[in-house]
């Protein structure tokens, strides 16, 4: 992983904690991709489960430790909830499967909890998508990721500066 995979990784950990309060206890991360969230969250949240589809990354994933899911989501099935579902840079290439995906997604929320899903900006019809099917929700939040770090280049504040974090909290 390059340095600046890591800062990006870290300034998306750093913002997912704003998400993240005091009881939450488990975390499903869809299209883990690798073992980062889980040894971020392992401090934070007593059971993290990840659903990747790639083999190899599954493996990754697997050594490190977690309890991983393989194969394609939303075709997975799991039999429980969790306090937070995430979904980072994980949503299908087809936008007509965008509803399918979030809804089977936010399946797996817990009453109470929430749903968030981390994706660029970059092709605002694919973002005004995932916002209007998770407005389907519930009233949901829209914020861009920022960093503070001063010393970042500038391809990665270009880079970052598209970063979104959707999240909606599903009721009691």
């Amino acid at each position: 992983m390059s340095n600046a995979e890591k800062e990006i990784y870290t300034l998306k950990a750093n913002h997912l904690l704003t998400h993240i309060r005091t009881g939450v206890n488990s975390f499903l991360d869809i299209g883990a991709g690798d073992p980062f969230w889980g040894t971020f969250l392992v401090k934070h949240v007593n059971h993290y489960v990840a659903i990747e589809s790639d083999p190899d990354r599954a493996f990754t994933i697997k050594q490190a430790g977690f309890n991983v899911l393989e194969g394609d989501f939303p075709h997975i099935k799991i039999s429980e909830t969790f306090d937070i579902v995430l979904v980072s840079q994980a949503m299908p290439k087809d936008m007509a499967d965008y509803e399918n995906f979030l809804k089977s997604a936010w399946n797996y929320v817990s009453k109470g909890e929430k749903l968030i899903v981390v994706t660029f900006a970059e092709n605002q019809e694919k973002l005004k998508e995932i916002i209007r099917i998770i407005s389907m929700f519930g009233n949901i939040e829209v914020e861009q990721i920022v960093s503070d770090v001063l010393n970042m280049s500038q391809d990665l504040i270009d880079h970052t500066s598209n970063l979104r974090c959707i999240s909606v909290r599903k009721e009691l």
